[in-house]
């Protein structure tokens, strides 16, 4: 699995190539370092672990952060992945799409953005720590954690009642007519997301 290193410190110290990997200690600057290619090569791999122990010697307040699509242990941590499978176990996939229709996968912005997202804020709270504590740690995200994170809304809607019936058939999954994309004369989309009855009764006026 492919696992992102992002190392930000207080000042430039260091550096030390590994491999085709630098190793950099710098200040407000966060270099991304991809661990999955070092463990390719076990002495690559060992050597990067020996510099993050000396960083993290010389400045405690480093703040050390990894994503992962699985996460790091468990029965699916050594698996390879991408974003629509993160997505899929998370059962955000099969939420999304037409009624009668296979899921529709959403780019990628649910398992990597999400998950990189996630790994943004843990760090900015990480970096805050760090200011006031002067220690570090390690953030560690997960994009399917993520994807099942975003999900809660729609969980917490279905345990309520509010969003039972099956993919399409919903308020907010294309199963509303007035929550949903249509068709214009000349070939391209409008959206419409009249929820309140308010905005709908506008909608209405203005359609005549």
């Amino acid at each position: 699995p492919t696992s992102f290193v992002l190392l930000p410190t207080t000042m430039i110290v260091a550096h030390q190539q590994i491999g085709h990997c630098q190793i950099e200690l710098c200040c407000d600057v966060v270099g991304i370092y991809n661990i999955g290619r070092l463990q390719e090569n076990q002495r690559n791999y060992t050597q990067a672990l020996e510099a993050l122990e000396h960083s993290l010697q010389v400045n405690p307040k480093l703040v050390y952060g990894r994503i992962t699509g699985w996460g790091q242990d468990g029965p699916l941590a050594q698996a390879a992945g991408h974003d629509l499978n993160y997505v899929a176990l998370s059962g955000a996939l099969d939420a999304i799409g037409r009624a009668g229709q296979a899921p529709t996968p959403p780019l990628n912005l649910v398992g990597d953005y999400g998950g990189a997202a996630y790994l943004c804020m843990g760090m900015l709270a990480a970096l805050l720590e760090a200011q006031r504590s002067g220690q570090g740690q390690v953030v560690d995200a997960a994009m399917v954690d993520a994807a099942t994170s975003l999900m809660t809304s729609t969980y917490g809607l279905k345990a309520a009642g509010l969003h039972e019936g099956p993919r399409g058939t919903n308020l907010l999954d294309s199963g509303s007519p007035y929550y949903d994309v249509y068709e214009c004369a000349d070939g391209k989309y409008v959206s419409i997301a009249a929820i309140e009855i308010k905005f709908r009764e506008e909608l209405f006026d203005k359609m005549g």
